[in-house]
């Protein structure tokens, strides 16, 4: 009986641990891609409804919000004036409770991210630290307010015991609660940081060539770029498979891509003297100039034009849907 017992206490008491958790969770609220809002019929009665959609992508979501008056529609002003400044695709801050297949809206304000958040490798830095395995460190950051934990798997210290990636180790002690950093992110259970920096935009500069290079003792890879200032060598990083050295296949296999001489993004690291190779990309595409030619030679009367519809997503093509 005593055992039965103390398995209650501990039952409650992991129930109210989970429950507080959930709490700030929903205090904290969540950020969303926002598609639209409009008036729609929600278990029989009309229901101010936002659609919405995670910032980096996925399943849209119905947001229902309460009527102040049970018997006709009549969403809060508060919530509906915010809904009518909003623009689709702008990022909105809510904050909702769940009840039974419905998500409710309590409240929603526009939200911006931190200057390069909303790039694919921008995060905010919160904490890291040590595991109880030696030598590996973890790492905690977020994105769009939603909080992604990473590991940085041990290196080894010149007696070949486990020790923190040297690199990783250093720039985590030059950043604080709250910075943006760049993140290199391997995929996995939980994913891997394979590298780290505060926040910069990348440099620029032209792609020379990509070729042979000894890589600390090894046959390697360096890419040679010309910038404004001076001409960069950034080698290639090395790392082992299967016995043997070789260069990152994923660094290498976007050195690759530009052709010579065409424009680059990058990103170095800078590192016993060296400097390493971390990201390079041909910059984004400038969208095309739109041709005024339809504006100016409508088609002829009688000739019927095709118009693209939108609407909202039928019902079962949207969790949370009615």
């Amino acid at each position: 009986m005593h055992v039965a017992i103390t398995w209650a206490r501990w039952l409650v008491f992991a129930l109210i641990l989970l429950a507080s958790a959930e709490a700030a969770a929903a205090a904290e609220g969540h950020v969303y891609k926002f598609t639209s809002g409009r008036r729609l019929n929600v278990a029989g009665r009309d229901h101010l409804v936002v659609i919405a959609e995670p910032p980096s992508g996925g399943h849209s979501l119905r947001l229902v919000v309460a009527n102040t008056d049970e018997n006709k529609y009549s969403p809060p002003p508060e919530i509906a004036d915010a809904i009518k400044g909003f623009r689709q695709g702008n990022l909105v801050q809510v904050q909702t409770t769940a009840e039974k297949d419905l998500i409710h809206l309590e409240s929603v304000s526009g939200w911006s991210p931190r200057p390069g958040e909303e790039t694919p490798h921008g995060y905010v830095y919160i904490q890291s630290g040590g595991t109880d395995k030696p030598g590996e460190l973890h790492v905690t950051l977020s994105k769009y307010m939603e909080m992604v934990e990473f590991i940085v798997p041990p290196d080894k210290d010149a007696q070949g015991n486990p020790a923190p990636n040297p690199a990783i180790d250093s720039e985590l002690k030059q950043v604080h609660e709250g910075d943006v950093v760049w993140a290199d992110v391997l995929p996995g259970k939980p994913p891997a940081l394979a590298a780290i920096l505060p926040w910069a935009d990348p440099q620029q500069g032209k792609l020379v060539r990509v070729g042979p290079a000894d890589v600390d003792g090894q046959k390697g890879f360096a890419a040679e770029i010309s910038t404004d200032s001076k001409p960069i060598t950034a080698l290639i990083p090395m790392k082992q498979q299967n016995g043997r050295w070789i260069p990152d296949p994923r660094i290498m296999t976007e050195a690759q891509k530009p052709t010579r001489g065409t424009d680059v993004l990058f990103r170095t690291r800078e590192e016993g003297g060296k400097v390493w190779l971390l990201e390079i990309e041909p910059p984004p595409r400038q969208p095309a100039a739109v041709s005024q030619r339809r504006n100016e030679n409508p088609p002829p009367a009688g000739i019927p034009t095709r118009s693209v519809g939108g609407g909202v997503p039928g019902v079962g093509g949207i969790p949370g849907g009615f």
